[in-house]
């Protein structure tokens, strides 16, 4: 049973909430299913605390199972039971009473944890640990170290609590991240481009840029560093990229981005990765940092990208990971994605006896593995030639990826047609043949380019009695999430209409899609709830939105403009105004302003003699 130690505790920490904790113990006691944690509970604090989607920051490391380790700011220990399952020891540092006691209620299970209540500087440890974790704890710094420069005596103090060769893995915004160009509110300060323009030396924290970051940690004795990218943030990262795998265009469908801080987002980020990574400043403007730093070289098979799906069911919850020595690993994220592992072999073999080029794969100690090649992906192509205005080459990859999935599985009657056994679309409704196994994974993002010929990998989905026309739906999805906003509006109807999917035929199978597929595989609404009332989301709609009445409200004054000018010019043209009105018009005005009538002929007249 994990152990509670509060012998160093002399007070509260201030970055604690007494209603939030309350109300987090409240949900552990009940035996609330954390996988659903927002049909419960809603608010962003909570989920903050308790998703298990938060464990994705690390979930793919490799940590040594007979390694040490100290959480420096715990939390309510959104990580601790990762760390304690990865490690043999685990001491839990945290200020707070009030979240150290969460942490025991919600780890009490682990035999290899102890909590610490209790801030760095009182206590005195007589061990030293093989890794330190920093997560998001390095720009709260001033709040429990008084110094001149709190952030480096913090790096300092974990630094000398480290064994020979041990690690530390800090995480921590990026002082000049993207979604703050973008008019998202610094973390700290809560002000948009509060970091941008440069703290102020009464501002509470600060975050740091690459090179700052560096330096410091250089200057702390952390010689050896290697900088990972997590998108869209270290918070709940989807991605994780690194120097040697920067910024991929055939994961863009994955970068969810969510701002919860005060702001106004003047622009869509999405739409400005890809040139970003074009001009390899990736490093520089990526939202968060996760460095893993020692005093020594860093020397284990180090993983050079992770793609993290923690926010679906826990049967489908897996990683993935490319590794320096170009292999890759699929890992189940929870002990019951085995199965969805076992399935992902089994798709590649049915497919590879059909005829379907596929990167072979094996399962080997509930890891599934195989080779990497950095080929260029069909999505990658497709985008390019679209930006382009190469639509008949694009076409010509289209039809040949039509002709793979038609391949790809014995047609069955189409009254089979699963479409029809959920109601999701009437019966006289055509749609293409229909498939006895249907591989949503027959996509794009999922194909290598080898010379002229396809290569498809990571079969994990399939649909029984599927039409064809479902599973291009999904292969002009991803096309389309992978273009900027303007460029989706423009090409996603020619696509669509290349496949002959006309609208209603796309609304039963988006139906289908919301009612059957998204809903047993997603945690409910466990991650898109918080996206969906992001600040991104609000900001770029109250911005349309105004944009829109103010181009209304010009069209309405130039259509004004010129009715009025047309009519002028009517009555300018008449008989009655030349003749009548005229005449009456300066008359009036010599008698109501006399002076000003005769102050300028009297001005005529003296130019004339002049």
């Amino acid at each position: 049973m994990a152990f509670l130690n509060t012998q160093y505790h002399q007070g509260s920490d201030p970055r604690a909430n007494g209603d939030i904790e309350r109300d987090i113990m409240a949900l552990l006691k009940s035996g609330t299913n954390l996988y659903h944690l927002v049909e419960t509970d809603d608010r962003w604090e909570v989920y903050y605390h308790l998703s298990p989607s938060r464990e994705s920051l690390l979930s793919w490391y490799e940590f040594p199972k007979e390694s040490s380790l100290l959480e420096i700011g715990a939390g309510a220990g959104a990580l601790t039971g990762l760390l304690c399952d990865r490690c043999r020891r685990v001491v839990a540092l945290e200020g707070s009473l009030e979240r150290a006691t969460i942490i025991h209620e919600r780890h009490r299970k682990w035999e290899n944890l102890e909590i610490l209540v209790g801030h760095l500087d009182d206590i005195v440890f007589e061990e030293q640990f093989d890794y330190i974790t920093l997560i998001g704890v390095l720009e709260y710094a001033d709040t429990f170290i008084d110094s001149p420069d709190p952030q480096r005596d913090l790096l300092q103090r974990a630094r000398g609590l480290l064994k020979p060769g041990g690690k530390m893995l800090l995480a921590t915004p990026n002082r000049f991240g993207l979604k703050y160009w973008c008019g998202a509110a610094e973390d700290r300060q809560g002000v948009p481009f509060a970091g941008i323009q440069g703290y102020k030396s009464t501002d509470p924290g600060k975050t740091f840029d690459r090179k700052s970051l560096a330096d410091l940690l250089q200057k702390a004795g952390f010689e050896q560093q290697k900088f990972y990218y997590p998108f869209p943030n270290h918070t709940l990262p989807r991605l994780v990229f690194t120097d040697e795998y920067p910024y991929d265009l055939s994961v863009h469908w994955k970068m969810i981005p969510f701002y919860l801080a005060k702001g106004i987002v003047v622009a869509n980020e999405l739409d400005l990765w890809k040139d970003i990574a074009a001009n390899q400043v990736t490093s520089f403007f990526a939202n968060s940092f996760l460095v893993e730093a020692g005093g020594c070289t860093i020397a284990h098979d180090e993983a050079i990208f992770a793609s993290l799906d923690f926010y679906r069911q826990p049967a489908y919850s897996v990683h993935t990971v490319i590794k320096k020595n170009g292999t890759v690993e699929k890992c189940p994220s929870h002990p019951a994605a085995i199965g969805h592992l076992r399935a992902l072999v089994t798709n590649t073999e049915q497919l590879a006896q059909r005829g379907i080029p596929v990167i072979p794969c094996q399962l080997v100690e509930n890891t599934v593995v195989s080779k990497f090649s950095p080929k260029p992906r069909l999505l990658d192509t497709l985008v390019d030639l679209l930006r382009a205005d190469r639509f008949p080459e694009a076409a010509h990859y289209l039809d040949r990826l039509r002709e793979y999935i038609i391949r790809s599985s014995e047609h069955v009657d189409a009254e089979l047609n699963f479409l029809y056994q959920t109601g999701s679309a009437p019966r006289e409704m055509a749609f293409g043949p229909v498939l006895e196994q249907g591989y949503l994974d027959l996509a794009p993002q999922n194909c290598l380019l080898d010379g002229d010929d396809f290569v498809f990998f990571d079969q994990e989905w399939v649909l029984p009695n599927t039409p064809i026309d479902y599973i291009l739906l999904q292969c002009v999805q991803v096309i389309g999430k992978a273009l900027t906003l303007e460029e989706r509006n423009h090409w996603t109807p020619k696509v669509l209409t290349h496949f002959g999917l006309y609208p209603e035929k796309v609304a039963c199978m988006k139906r289908l899609r919301e009612r059957f597929v998204n809903n047993s595989v997603q945690r409910g609404s466990e991650y898109f709830y918080h996206v969906q009332h992001s600040l991104l989301d609000a900001s770029l709609h109250a911005l349309q939105t105004e944009n829109s009445k103010l181009a209304k409200r010009n069209e309405d004054l130039a259509d004004r403009y010129h009715r009025n000018r047309t009519k002028l010019a009517a009555i300018k043209g008449a008989w009655s105004w030349r003749y009548v009105a005229r005449p009456i018009q300066k008359v009036t005005h010599f008698l109501c302003h006399p002076y000003s009538e005769v102050r300028r002929v009297l001005e005529r007249w003296k130019r004339y003699f002049e």
